[in-house]
């Protein structure tokens, strides 16, 4: 790009060229110009004009640097008419995967995946011959970590866990001994597995690479196993395990159709039974009824049928003899439960098996409690206790964010309770105790925590 040095205003000029003018400047002239003015620096001042100065020499020393000065002036110009995009918060969030940004550009919504690609960095080689399988031959999109997360993600493991819960219809997890030593791939399974629990999905697509020992979540689930041999088809199992909605769609489409043909000949047989007479030409209206979910009726019905439609008016007979069994097995059914009901009353119990029943109970409970005198366990199930303690957090804090607990803070916690529980419930029978009674009694805790006073925790 050439430029006129002659357009370029004298910002432009660089440190060196300024150096290299004031050099050739500086030195005084006794000899002026035609205009009359002195033929250094001064002159310059007044006029800034190299040529009507004479000072041809200065021009010829300067004229590479000042061309270099204007070409740099000017493609700093041109570069400082475009902009950087100013950042938007709610549309930066939204992109996770290299998909989302180029999606975004065009105007579409984020990309959603068929399934989201777990596996150990051990097991690359067959993680890249499985992509290449499911979306070259068999077209579905897969998501992979490596692949299409967006570099710059604060929190890799929020964005993992977001795809796999909102944009991954699946989750395919690649086994082997290397996938069971990662932290991070059981937590990503366990999570995968709640989701699908809590949303009634078939989420989870296990993949066995290597004979392992499996997990304790996925002994009951059918796995997908790669070195099978004979006419296990792998690949074809696992296209279908992944695009299954497809199927299920063209299966409801066929089943409402043939819902319609199956209401049509109904009303069409019921107008034809009001009227109780038949032509020849309706005997085509009187074929079975066939369930709506079946494709191809049994040879045996169809045999019975064409015997039926030998006679139509003797089908309407029968239909009457029909709807007269179908009222007399009411009127038999009936009687069996009135007289079911009368033989469930309570019988006479003696007052010696009452005792005896009575005093088995208390055994019972007195071995129970020696049991739990001697262990040491928790007496309260884990699952119900975190539970509590979930329901809890979201009420007391519900904008803090919490989501997960530690296991040792949870073991705590439930200590702390089950021995404030224990404890409480000694003062309470000596309490009742006092009061000469062996049962306790709700004014028993309202006594003691009005004992207890202010210092009681569940006072505070």
């Amino acid at each position: 790009m050439t430029a006129d040095p002659s357009t370029v205003p004298l910002v432009a000029l660089s440190v060196e060229s300024k150096q290299v003018v004031s050099a050739l400047l500086n030195p005084p002239k006794v000899i002026p110009s035609e205009n009359g003015l002195p033929r250094d620096w001064r002159g310059f001042a007044h006029l800034s004009n190299l040529k009507e100065l004479d000072r041809w020499d200065i021009l010829d020393d300067t004229v590479e640097l000042f061309e270099r000065d204007s070409q740099t002036y000017l493609s700093q110009l041109e570069r400082s008419q475009t902009s950087a995009n100013v950042i938007a918060n709610e549309v930066d969030e939204k992109i996770l995967t290299v998909d989302d940004l180029h999606r975004l550009k065009q105007g579409f919504e984020n990309q959603y995946y068929d399934a989201f690609l777990l596996y150990a960095d051990e097991d690359v080689n067959f993680a890249i011959e499985m992509v290449d399988k499911l979306e070259n031959q068999y077209n579905l999109k897969l998501c992979l970590k490596d692949r299409d997360l967006i570099g710059g993600i604060t929190f890799e493991h929020e964005a993992v866990m977001t795809l796999i819960s909102e944009r991954c219809n699946r989750l395919i997890v690649i086994i082997s001994s290397n996938f069971l030593k990662s932290s991070a791939n059981k937590f990503f399974l366990n999570y995968a597995q709640a989701l699908g629990i809590e949303k009634r999905q078939r989420k989870v697509i296990p993949c066995l690479y290597e004979k392992c020992q499996l997990p304790s979540q996925l002994n009951y689930m059918f796995i997908l196993d790669y070195n099978r041999v004979g006419l296990y088809d792998f690949w074809g199992k696992l296209r279908d395990s992944v695009c299954t909605l497809s199927r299920t769609e063209n299966n409801t489409n066929g089943n409402s159709d043939r819902q319609a043909v199956h209401f049509e000949k109904e009303k069409e047989y019921n107008k034809l039974e009001k009227n109780e007479t038949v032509n020849i030409q309706d005997r085509k209206l009187l074929e079975p009824l066939q369930d709506p979910n079946n494709h191809i009726g049994n040879g045996k019905d169809k045999l019975k049928t064409e015997e039926s439609l030998q006679s139509p008016e003797d089908n309407l007979n029968n239909h009457k003899d029909n709807n007269k069994k179908y009222n007399n097995f009411l009127q038999w059914t009936m009687r069996k439960w009135t007289r079911k009901s009368e033989n469930d009353k309570k019988k006479y119990i003696p007052i010696t098996e009452s005792k005896s029943k009575i005093i088995y109970r208390r055994r019972h409970v007195l071995q129970d409690i020696k049991y739990l005198r001697k262990t040491v366990q928790l007496l309260i199930p884990k699952s119900v206790f975190m539970r509590v303690i979930r329901q809890i957090i979201s009420d007391l804090f519900p904008n803090s964010g919490v989501v997960r607990i530690q296991a040792s803070a949870l073991e705590a916690l439930q200590e702390a309770t089950e021995a404030y529980i224990v404890q409480f419930f000694e003062d309470c029978t000596l309490l009742s105790m006092h009061a000469k009674r062996i049962t306790l009694q709700v004014h028993d805790m309202r006594l003691l925590r009005r004992l207890r006073g202010r210092s009681d925790i569940v006072n505070k």
